[in-house]
């Protein structure tokens, strides 16, 4: 991976962080703690093993 693409993934990290955080006192938003959750584990996954990896973006 590109210093670049670290950086991008460390940042789609901090945000998907800072979304569940922000979530985390609402029980009713399991849904999507669980996917802020998977998306944090997709990052570390790209961090340790070097594979860049960007998420799909649906085009509405």
């Amino acid at each position: 991976m590109t210093q670049e693409q670290i950086k991008e993934v460390w940042a789609r990290k901090v945000a998907l962080q800072t979304a569940l955080n922000a979530l985390a006192d609402l029980p009713e938003n399991k849904r999507a703690r669980s996917e802020l959750k998977e998306g944090i584990e997709s990052c570390n996954t790209e961090l340790v093993s070097g594979t860049y990896n960007p998420p799909l973006v649906e085009k509405i």
